[in-house]
């Protein structure tokens, strides 16, 4: 695909951990712009950390990179 312009990453994770406490996934996106097989931009979001109900959350960009190199 293709990054357009002032574009940002989004995604929508639906993430459950039952009834176990500590469990925090975290998302890392990294972009080949170029298409030489080396990452032009790298995105780390915030670690989203789970509660101890059973039943699905939702983990999306909302909680924030942590952490960018590059630029798209």
């Amino acid at each position: 695909g293709k990054v357009s312009a002032g574009a940002a990453t989004a995604f929508r994770l639906r993430v459950d951990a039952g009834t176990k406490v500590g469990l925090a996934p975290q998302v890392r996106v990294s972009y080949d712009l170029t298409g030489d097989g080396t990452f032009d931009r790298t995105e780390t979001f915030r670690y989203f950390a789970t509660d101890p109900v059973a039943g699905w959350e939702e983990y999306t960009q909302a909680v924030g990179a942590q952490a960018t190199t590059g630029s798209l």
